[in-house]
């Protein structure tokens, strides 16, 4: 079952699960595994699955910090940042950042026990929820590169900035779907992008400039490209890469850079709607699960 299919009504870290349904009985309502499997973790265990963290270094054994994060405090989701050093002082191999990303799911797994659902009063157990995956997410940029830059064997894909002069949408698609599938391979199921920021007035040389990241500074072309780009993301994972869109409210006007202190945007609310927030109104205005739609926002 995708990722995605599961991802829609409640929090989006409670959604990655992986489920084995056998066929039911057609008078019988099926239960919500989701639900079901929630009644049955601890208070420890739901808040956990609601943390998502970076770690230093590249070590993710079992008795590395970030292993005893995830085995002990049922930690759900993981931020791998070149920037952490987390891909080592260098270029990375495709093959390593597999293993690392195995390691951490296979500590994630050997800390779920399996679990056994019923159908109301029945006595069969037609269903067996075996694993809460962890989440395993990258950023579009770092250092202002994106991640499979600092992994050989990934494609060279063109900026936010370049695909959005092209004016053409299913470009956006392509070169989504492109990194989709490659982040996918590596092991990654959650993406914390694209940015959908409106470079509303550009600003060269200043601290807050946004650069390329930014698709362009148009609002209604942001959400157009955007979608678009969101829309290949989730076709070139087959549905098993997780969407969030940054940087509620927008960045392309924001006072200082994100990575100094919280930045602030002043402007009225009409303001916000009509530019910033335009673009992630676009990325939440089809029903859940269409593949345009953002995950979570």
């Amino acid at each position: 079952m995708k990722i995605r299919a599961l991802c829609h009504g409640i929090c989006v870290l409670f959604l990655c699960l992986v489920v084995f349904v056998p066929q039911a009985k057609a008078q019988e309502s099926p239960p919500d595994p989701v639900l079901e499997l929630m009644s049955q973790m601890s208070p420890e265990a739901k808040v956990g699955q609601l943390v998502l963290i970076s770690f230093p270094g590249t070590d993710v054994g079992p008795t590395s910090d970030i292993g005893t994060l995830i085995r002990d405090y049922s930690v759900g989701g993981i931020l791998v940042k070149p920037e952490n050093g987390n891909f080592g002082d260098g270029l990375v191999s495709f093959t390593d950042v597999v293993s690392m990303t195995s390691q951490l799911q296979s500590i994630a797994w050997s800390t779920h026990q399996p679990v056994t659902l019923t159908m109301g009063n029945s006595a069969t157990v037609p269903y067996r929820v075996t694993h809460v995956p962890l989440l395993i997410s990258v950023e579009p940029t770092d250092f202002g590169a994106p991640p499979t830059a600092y992994i050989t064997g990934t494609s060279a894909l063109p900026t936010p900035l370049a695909i959005g002069a092209t004016w053409n949408p299913e470009l956006a698609t392509s070169v989504g779907a492109v990194l989709a599938q490659e982040l996918t391979a590596l092991g990654f199921n959650m993406y914390l992008g694209p940015d959908l920021n409106v470079l509303y007035t550009p600003r060269p040389g200043d601290p807050a400039d946004l650069g390329t990241a930014v698709f362009g500074g148009d609002p209604f072309w942001v959400g157009e490209m955007g979608t678009a780009y969101i829309r290949g993301l989730h076709e070139g994972s087959e549905g098993h890469l997780l969407v969030a869109p940054r940087h509620l409210p927008g960045l392309g006007s924001a006072d200082r850079p994100l990575e100094e202190e919280v930045p602030t945007v002043q402007k009225p609310l009409e303001q916000l709607q009509q530019i910033e927030l335009a673009p992630f109104f676009a990325a939440s205005s089809a029903l859940p699960g269409a593949d345009q739609v953002a995950d979570a926002r």
